[in-house]
């Protein structure tokens, strides 16, 4: 997951945005578009969202959850294997995914004996903890085996993929990550988390999956997951064709720095990113349609019960169309999640992901 009115995993890490936030982003490319599986998901150029530092072990890096101060003191997550599932409601049409984005919390390289990223199809509405029961054809995108990456805290870092994915626009997609870090011969000069979500707590959004252990233990291609967690990584995917939908929302920081975005007077600017002058129609609904439906001569799939039009608008040059409001400050919006979804006209029509919001008190 992903990546806010929720934008479906960003659309989850995502998994869609299940949602994202973005630090240091440029304009989109008209061709290229970010999205982000289940976390808040931000406008071009918003700063990240702030957050505790993750406990989960961290797909990426060294000793993610090590209390802060005593990031050393925990090599026993230098290898791990852990799985990421995003719905396809909160991921576009079909397209082809060409980039990741994780919000690191702090600066640093981190070196790897091996780290790999596959993505995966399946039908599958949640994870397995036997790793093989939730894959059918990975396909392995990113890889530095031997290798490193350099983290830019506080901002969105982007691991472009060696083979891009072709996803389908029609199932969700498992990602799976398999890290491997030498201490002893290769150390890590500092250590690096990524961000999570927080707050609101997700439950109807699958937790990851993970086995981890020390160097040589072998958890970098473990068969059985052996500990999970209720939040999601902070994530974005870059995408190639279809469009897509993030939704921004303000957030309410008084006294806690982990308070919600879509609570009551929060302001909200959902953006369709696509092509300059393509056409949007942005709709609202509370409820998923029982199943997706799917139209033919239309990318991607209607995943919304009974649409109402929200908003409508031609896509700039640099490839948005925006669009702010205000959530009522009326108690009885409290606990609803509310759910957008954007078409765009173009040569031809196309459906965005899903972006969903909890409402909150604050």
């Amino acid at each position: 997951m992903i990546t806010r009115l929720r934008a479906a995993r960003e659309g989850w890490p995502g998994a869609g945005c299940w949602g994202g936030g973005g630090a240091a982003v440029p304009a989109p490319n008209p061709s290229t578009h970010a999205t982000a599986p289940a976390v808040p998901c931000h406008r071009p150029g918003a700063p990240p969202p702030r957050t505790r530092r993750s406990r989960p072990p961290d797909p990426t890096t060294a000793a993610a959850d090590a209390p802060p101060g005593r990031p050393d003191r925990r090599p026993r997550w230098d290898e791990a294997r852990s799985q990421f599932l995003f719905p396809a409601a909160f991921l576009p049409g079909a397209g082809v995914i060409t980039a990741i984005e994780w919000v690191a919390n702090t600066n640093g390289t981190t070196p790897y004996q091996r780290f790999e990223i596959w993505l995966d199809h399946t039908t599958n509405s949640t994870l397995s903890t036997t790793f093989a029961n939730n894959l059918t054809a990975p396909q392995l995108v990113y890889a530095q085996s031997p290798g490193s990456i350099t983290w830019v805290g506080g901002a969105w870092n982007t691991l472009q993929f060696q083979t891009p994915f072709a996803h389908d626009g029609q199932r969700n997609i498992v990602m799976e990550i398999r890290k491997q870090i030498d201490r002893v011969n290769n150390p890590p000069t500092s250590t690096v988390s990524q961000r999570v979500l927080v707050w609101p707590r997700r439950a109807d959004l699958r937790p990851p999956i993970w086995a981890y252990g020390a160097f040589g233990s072998g958890m970098v291609d473990a068969v059985m997951a052996t500990s999970t967690y209720t939040t999601q990584i902070l994530t974005r995917f870059q995408w190639q064709g279809p469009r897509t939908l993030t939704v921004n929302s303000t957030r309410d920081v008084t006294g806690n720095a982990s308070r919600a975005y879509f609570h009551l007077g929060a302001t909200i600017t959902t953006t369709v990113q696509g092509v300059p002058g393509e056409f949007e129609i942005s709709a609202i609904d509370v409820a998923f349609s029982p199943v997706p439906i799917s139209l033919p001569g239309i990318n991607g799939n209607l995943w919304l019960f009974g649409p109402s039009t929200f908003a409508s608008g031609t896509i700039d040059p640099s490839g948005i169309s925006a669009h702010t409001t205000t959530i009522p400050s009326d108690p009885v919006l409290v606990g609803l999640r509310v759910l957008f979804q954007s078409g765009v006209l173009g040569t031809g029509i196309q459906l965005t992901n899903v972006v969903d919001a909890p409402i909150a008190v604050y």
